[in-house]
């Protein structure tokens, strides 16, 4: 799973290239969860794909409603 995850980051900043897509959100929300458990591999392809998704304003708008 983590080569495919790899591979599909090569090309480009998000998983289909330039345009963040639904599988973005579906994949990066498990990527952060995974990254903060602690089960992915010391990668900085993975791991700067894990900052873009939570520095998206959706996805911080998401964060703080969900802490309220």
């Amino acid at each position: 799973m983590i080569e495919t995850l790899q591979s599909g980051l090569q090309d480009g900043p998000w998983l289909l290239g330039e345009q963040l897509t639904a599988a973005d959100v579906l994949v990066g929300s498990s990527v952060v969860f995974m990254r903060q458990i602690a089960m992915l591999p010391d990668s900085k392809l993975i791991a700067d794909y894990a900052d873009r998704c939570l520095e998206r304003p959706a996805y911080q708008r998401a964060l703080a409603a969900e802490a309220d």
